[in-house]
């Protein structure tokens, strides 16, 4: 049986040239990145068909989201994004917000479905997310092997 090919992430730049999600995410304390790090080395080590809640959830087709709890606030970090419809095992992220309630979150996402159109309209772009910076890529793409994200040795 075939393996499918690990999840790779990418986020979302805006019509500006603005890496949104990937500033948000380089702003959090290393705490909440390291939690966000986890989750999402957690998720690619399995296919996508296996993502369940609490950490993977549809919320409002095609958008989902990926959550995580901050330690050191102790609210849920979530991460809004959608699967690439051309490049398969892609999860787009499109928007991320920290909220205590996740009725409290729906212009997070309805900011991510806008971006999710500006992608589909050409008028946006994507960009291969970095979760931790210094992960040597260049190795991955000498051995013909798409990014993954992986736990690094602290």
């Amino acid at each position: 049986m075939n393996k499918p090919p690990p999840v790779t992430f990418a986020g979302y730049v805006s019509p500006a040239q603005g890496k949104l999600v990937q500033e948000w995410y380089d702003s959090l304390p290393q705490v909440d990145r390291d939690e966000i790090l986890d989750q999402v080395t957690y998720l690619s080590s399995m296919p996508v068909t296996e993502w369940r809640r609490p950490e993977f959830d549809k919320v409002t087709p095609p958008l989902a989201e990926i959550r995580c709890k901050s330690s050191q606030t102790n609210h849920t970090i979530r991460l809004y994004g959608v699967f690439d419809e051309k490049i398969r095992a892609r999860f787009i992220l499109l928007n991320a917000t920290e909220a205590k309630k996740k009725d409290q979150d729906q212009e997070a996402q309805n900011i991510a479905i806008k971006r999710m159109e500006l992608i589909r309209n050409r008028k946006a772009s994507t960009h291969e997310f970095e979760f931790e910076k210094g992960i040597d890529r260049e190795d991955s793409k000498r051995e013909g092997k798409p990014f993954a994200p992986r736990l690094v040795k602290r």
